[in-house]
This record gives C-alpha cells, sequence and structure tokens, in this order.
C-alpha cells in the first residue's frame, strides 16, 4: 500500500513526462576548448624550432613531428602526454652504442676550444672560429655554414638553446 502511494505521488508530482532535477543540479553542456602548448624541439632532430600541439598529444608524436634521426636518443620523462609542464625538449644522441648528451653550439666549452664529448676538436675548432669571427648561433643555417663539409655528420649533435634561437623561412 505505502509503494503504490509513492508512485501514485510522484506521478501526480511529476506526470507522465519524468521528473526534471533540480535548478541547481542542471548540467549545462559547455563547449570544451583543447588546450595547445608551444614546445621548442632541439639537438638530434633534422627540424629543430617550436611544435604547437593539443595537451594530450603523445611527445612521440612531437619527436617525429621534429624529425626523429636513427642517432636521436629521446628522452625519458615523467609523462607520455603532453600537459604543458614541459615546453623544451633537448633530444640526445647515440655514436654508435654510446649515448651522449647534445651540445649548445654556443656553449661555454666550444668558446674557449676545450674538448667536448661527442665532438672531434676539428669540429669545435670550427665552431669557436664562427662564434669568434660571427658571434651566436642562432639557426641550423648558420650551424651549416659554421660546420661546411662536417654539417651532415655533426649537425644531430648540437642545438641551439631556445633563448638563442631564431626561426629562419
Amino acid at each position: 500500500m505505502t509503494v503504490t502511494l509513492l508512485v501514485a505521488l510522484c506521478v501526480i508530482i511529476c506526470g507522465s513526462g519524468g521528473c526534471s532535477p533540480p535548478l541547481g543540479k542542471v548540467e549545462v553542456p559547455t563547449k570544451s576548448e583543447t588546450k595547445t602548448v608551444r614546445i621548442y624541439v632541439c639537438g638530434a632532430v633534422e627540424h629543430e624550432g617550436y611544435y604547437e600541439v593539443k595537451a594530450g598529444t603523445d611527445y612521440y608524436d612531437v619527436f617525429r613531428l621534429a624529425g626523429i634521426l636513427p642517432q636521436s636518443a629521446v628522452p625519458t620523462l615523467s609523462s607520455p602526454y603532453v600537459d604543458g609542464s614541459v615546453t623544451n625538449l633537448i633530444v640526445d644522441f647515440y655514436d654508435g652504442s654510446i649515448r651522449y648528451s647534445s651540445v649548445n653550439a654556443n656553449s661555454v666549452l666550444i668558446a674557449m676550444r676545450q674538448h667536448v664529448d661527442g665532438l672531434s676538436d676539428g669540429v669545435v675548432a670550427k665552431l669557436a672560429d664562427y662564434l669568434d669571427q660571427n658571434g651566436k648561433i642562432t639557426n641550423k643555417h648558420q650551424l651549416e655554414l659554421a660546420l661546411g663539409g662536417d654539417y651532415a655528420d655533426n649537425f644531430y649533435k648540437l642545438f641551439i638553446a631556445e633563448i638563442d634561437y631564431e626561426e629562419i623561412d
């Protein structure tokens, strides 16, 4: 009897179309906008520079955009997905089975003509000469000018720090 009374009461209050939730509980659909993140990728990649990707993108997709090389040693990240906490990625390199850190082309060690792991002394000297004559290297084109015939074998071992980087057409 009590159950029948409750059912009848619900039908009377709510009508045949069902009850609407109380006004304070109504969920209003909102247009969700996908956040984008700008990431600077440099080092052992073919196309150093800025990449704008959607939050949630797999970092390996970012590395693929930048042009992963057979020599690339991608960094280990705390999350496999872009979330905005990382905006600068330096990709190291392998020389045979040895992993080396990519080197800032404007490094003090290079400017002082010191030994740099992964680079020959001749490459260091060419870079130091360029720095002495032209100032900082700001893009891969300048790096190619500095290295000349040694560019193909060494460009991926070097990076331009984001603070020094200038995009070229």
